[in-house]
This record gives structure tokens, C-alpha cells and sequence, in this order.
């Protein structure tokens, strides 16, 4: 008796846990259904957030050198994430099928560059109703030639990450109303930044566009932006950042006497490093706590030029995608008669290229009519050869009766099959005459 209770009493336990395992991994299985869940409901959102931001091509026509392909690179540099870094171009390729394949794509902008023996343009194009703005490339660096320039160059790899910020300085002259123009094109050639809800770890580099008002020109430069501690020296910042990465250790400090002569020594400061008076920036958010950088601490902000520049002159700037009303042109003026005359000539080419649209997509249409119905001939020589050929065999095995039987049916199906086509063709007719007919306002 005692060991029957026993076993009872190990059976219950056993029970019990086997409820309570499954328990567990109902329990375990919704948790992680959940979580899978939250997962596609993120990445959707991120989705929806990248389809709203604007995206950008930049390719080259035409025959170009070397330094021109290798700043196509760079300006896709500066585009990144929201750019095709490895877009490949072939020489059959013209702007039209980058704008028909660009907006099913999500493509919002594309940047040309093309070449000539006199200078080096770059068009900014808006999809799909333009403006298009051209620009005369003065000088350009490329990110090699800065990079080659600096003592100490800082790594890219993980700054492409986010869109840079942009800051115009020098287009809100109220008399030249282009430059509001090309203030607002740049502006909405990359994402839009919220004040208030911005991560400002986030911001790591920054495109400065300025307008020279004496040369009339348009400056750019891409910045990596940092952020350090002020009131630091660098002996102090080796003491704070040691040990917070695998490059950083602790200085040697065994050719000191004493710990007064590592920071008072003023030989331990470089020129690039040595701090003098710069502007202090109280932060709103924590961005680099190894580094000191937390918030309510005051920091300074260092810019480091990663490349490319550019000294842009405006020479255009035109409706459409290069086919539209010249709004603006630098070098040329023209008067309200020979404006008017444009225009007219604007909307007759425009009238042409739409009747030329119409023609071919008549001709693709005829096209596919003479195939069809030459598809469809074939098609019955084949099946007449097909039926003499088994009349043939019927004959000559004694089934001459059957197959005239049963081609007599397939008539039938065919002939009521038309019938019944017709009928409802009549049927559709007699209803829409019947509807009551909608006035016209």
C-alpha cells in the first residue's frame, strides 16, 4: 500500500509538470509570436518611412574621363543611404529610361553629369514635372584629393549611414528669385529633419551649400561632423577614453616623475590638437558618453572635411526635364514678344511629341492585330492538315462514320458558342441604350 502511494504521489508530479511544461511553452510560443509580430510591424513602418524619403540617381552621358567617373562616385557619396551607390550605366541608356524606370523605382531627383571640350555641367532634375537647373562645374576636388591634404583623416565607413544635414547660407537675397528656387530644389533633395524629435547622434555629417554673391557661385562641402568635450586637454581625453575601445589604452606614463608633469607638460599637445578659444555648445541629448559628450555638458563641434567640392556657377534653370520654359538664364535675356514665341513653339513641340506618342501606340497596336491574326491562321492550316490527316487514317481503317459523328459536334458547340456570344452582345447593347442618359452641367 505505501508503495502504490508513492507511485501515485510520483504520477501526480509527473502530471503536474508536464501541464506546467506545457503551459510554458504555450506560453513561450505567444511571446514569441508577439515579438515577430512587433518585428513586422517595425520593419513596415521603416519601409512606409524610406518610400517617403526622396532618392536620388547620379550617372554621367555622354564621353567623360576618368575624374569625372570618380566624382559620380564621390557625388553618390554624398547622397548616400537614399542613392543606387552601384548603379552601372550602359551607353544605349538616355535620361528618359532612367525617368520612366526611376519613378517606378521611387526616384525623386537625378543628378547628370556630361562633359564638353569648353566646360563640365551638372543638371539637377526633379521627377517627373521638373524643374531641371544646370550648372557650370568651375573647380571640383575629389574625396581622394582632400583626404590626401589632412594629417589626420577620420574613417567614413559607418557616417553613410543617415542622410547628411544641410545648411544654405547665402540664398535669401529677395531680389534674385532663383536662388530661393535652388535653395528649395536642394533642400527637397534630401530628408526632411524634425527639431524636436531628432536624434542628434544621428547627425554625423552635414553638406554646407553657400552662395557667393561677389563671384556669383554656389560652394559645396561635405563635413563629418564630431563632437567632443570642451575643457579637455589631450592628456586628460587619453585618461578618460582609455579602455573604452581596443585601439585606446593607457598612456605610458612611466617616463614621469610625477603625475603633474603628464599634464603640465606642454609638449604633450600637438597643433592640430591644441585647444584654444572655441564656442561651447550645451547639449540637449547624451551623443558619446566615453568620449564625455552627455547632456547638459558643454562641448565643442568639429567639422572635418571628407570631400568632394564643388564651385557651381547657375547658368539655368528650366520647366520640365529639359524640355520645358527656360525660367532663368544666365547669359541670355529676352523680351515679353520673344517670350511669348517660345511658349507657342514650347506647346506645338509638345502637341507633335503627343501626336508622335499617339501614332506609335496605334502602330505597336496594329502590329499586335497582324500577329494575332497571323497566330490564328496558322493556327487553323494546322488544325485543317491535322483533320485531313485523320480523315485519311479513318478511311483507310473503317472509322470514316465516327469522325464525321464527331465533327459534326464539334460544329454544333462552335456554332452555339456564337449564338450565345451574339446574344449577350445584343443583351449589353439593349441595356445601355435603355440607361438613362447623364446631362451634361
Amino acid at each position: 500500500m505505501i508503495i502504490d502511494r508513492k507511485k501515485e504521489e510520483r504520477l501526480q508530479q509527473k502530471n503536474r509538470g508536464n501541464v506546467d511544461a506545457d503551459n510554458g511553452d504555450a506560453l513561450d510560443m505567444q511571446e514569441r509570436r508577439m515579438s515577430k509580430m512587433k518585428k513586422e510591424a517595425e520593419r513596415e513602418i521603416k519601409e512606409r518611412e524610406l518610400a517617403r524619403q526622396p532618392h536620388c540617381l547620379v550617372i554621367h552621358r555622354g564621353t567623360v574621363g576618368k575624374y569625372v567617373k570618380s566624382l559620380e562616385l564621390d557625388l553618390r557619396t554624398v547622397m548616400e543611404p537614399n542613392t543606387a551607390k552601384s548603379l552601372k550605366t550602359l551607353k544605349r541608356n538616355n535620361v528618359k529610361d532612367f525617368i520612366v524606370n526611376g519613378a517606378v523605382l521611387g526616384v525623386t531627383n537625378m543628378m547628370v553629369l556630361t562633359s564638353s571640350e569648353a566646360s563640365l555641367q551638372l543638371r539637377m532634375m526633379r521627377f517627373s514635372q521638373g524643374p531641371t537647373l544646370t550648372f557650370k562645374v568651375n573647380q571640383y576636388s575629389l574625396n581622394r584629393d582632400v583626404v590626401s591634404f589632412q594629417k589626420r583623416p577620420i574613417a567614413t565607413d559607418n557616417l553613410m549611414k543617415k542622410s547628411p544635414l544641410v545648411i544654405m547660407n547665402g540664398f535669401n537675397d529677395g531680389s534674385k528669385k532663383h536662388l530661393k528656387l535652388v535653395q528649395t530644389f536642394i533642400q527637397n533633395m534630401f530628408p526632411s529633419i524634425n527639431v524636436d524629435t531628432v536624434s542628434l547622434s544621428t547627425l554625423k555629417r552635414c553638406l554646407i551649400v553657400s552662395y557667393d554673391a561677389e563671384k556669383d557661385e554656389v560652394d559645396m562641402r561635405h563635413y563629418a561632423v564630431r563632437v567632443v568635450a570642451s575643457g579637455l586637454t589631450k592628456p586628460t581625453k587619453k585618461l578618460v577614453q582609455a579602455g573604452k575601445s581596443a585601439t585606446k589604452e593607457l598612456p605610458d606614463l612611466s617616463k614621469f616623475k610625477d603625475i603633474s608633469d603628464y599634464f603640465l607638460n606642454p609638449g604633450q599637445l600637438s597643433d592640430s590638437e591644441f585647444e584654444g578659444e572655441q564656442q561651447e555648445v550645451e547639449l540637449s541629448q547624451d551623443i558619446n558618453q566615453s568620449r564625455g559628450c552627455t547632456a547638459g555638458d558643454k562641448s565643442n563641434i568639429r567639422l572635418h572635411e571628407i570631400g568632394p567640392r564643388l564651385t557651381l556657377e547657375l547658368v539655368k534653370i528650366q520647366e520640365g526635364i529639359d524640355d520645358g520654359e527656360v525660367l532663368y538664364h544666365k547669359f541670355q535675356e529676352k523680351t515679353p514678344e520673344q517670350l511669348l514665341k517660345l511658349r507657342a513653339h514650347i506647346d506645338k513641340k509638345r502637341q507633335i511629341k503627343k501626336r508622335k506618342e499617339q501614332e506609335n501606340e496605334h502602330r505597336v497596336i496594329h502590329r499586335l492585330k497582324i500577329v494575332q491574326e497571323n497566330r490564328e491562321r496558322e493556327e487553323a492550316e494546322l488544325k485543317a492538315i491535322r483533320e485531313k490527316a485523320a480523315r485519311t487514317q479513318a478511311a483507310a481503317t473503317g472509322q470514316a462514320e465516327e469522325v464525321e459523328n464527331e465533327r459534326e459536334k464539334d460544329r454544333e458547340i462552335a456554332l452555339n458558342r456564337e449564338r450565345d456570344h451574339k446574344r449577350k452582345l445584343k443583351e449589353e447593347q439593349s441595356t445601355d441604350s435603355g440607361a438613362p442618359k447623364r446631362k451634361k452641367k
